[in-house]
């Protein structure tokens, strides 16, 4: 398993530095903005980790990785489950990098409703989720590119929906819609995961 995690990280490395990079500009650009929009670049840090496993899974599909995957001593559920941890691991590493923005927001001593930071975090976390759901199914059925195209269009989409609810939306309102969004979508994710695993058992290479 953890030769599985290395992998996956070896491949998406050079994403996670230009995420990493990307998340510190934005950090600046809060102290800039005004709360609203501050608020909003938390939800858009957490998402901008884990598309790095779309160019991740394309890499492998391209070295044929995914050919000499299932020769090595795991079986073919830990390949999936080792897939959608790491996927896990970049929403949570997404999260913390987040909560940069609160602590630029409280050192420069602004005072913020807590409904404002709660929902993008809420709201990062359920995209950032559906799209993992949606990617690896897609990505044993349809290929690497194909996969990579749709969810490249629904995270535009998703985005959009995200600041469209943001800016139009009563403050309360969105926590409960944000909640109720995370929920769903970890019981999607974890749907999913069954799902792209009963693929993978009849899949041949």
């Amino acid at each position: 398993m953890k030769g599985l995690f290395l992998n996956n990280y070896y491949s998406a490395q050079d994403g996670l530095k230009i995420s990493l990079l990307i998340s510190a500009l934005l950090v600046v650009l809060t102290l800039f903005v005004t709360d609203n929009v501050a608020a909003a670049a938390m939800g858009l840090i957490i998402f901008i980790f884990p598309t790095n496993n779309v160019s991740s899974l394309q890499a492998d599909e391209n070295s044929k990785w995914n050919k000499y995957e299932i020769t090595t001593p795991v079986s073919r559920f830990q390949i999936i489950l080792s897939k959608y941890i790491y996927y896990l691991g970049t929403v949570i590493l997404g999260f913390i990098c987040s909560l940069a923005v609160v602590c630029i927001i409280f050192i420069t001593g602004r005072k913020v409703e807590v409904s404002i930071l709660l929902y993008p975090i809420l709201f990062g976390i359920a995209l950032s989720l559906f799209m993992g759901a949606f990617l690896y199914p897609l990505l044993l059925k349809l290929g690497a590119l194909k996969a990579e195209l749709f969810t490249v269009i629904s995270a535009i989409l998703s985005v959009g929906i995200m600041f469209f609810i943001w800016f139009g939306v009563n403050k309360l309102l969105f926590v409960m819609m944000g909640s109720i969004s995370c929920i769903l979508s970890l019981i999607f994710f974890t749907i999913s995961f069954w799902i792209s695993y009963c693929i993978y058992q009849k899949k041949e290479f």
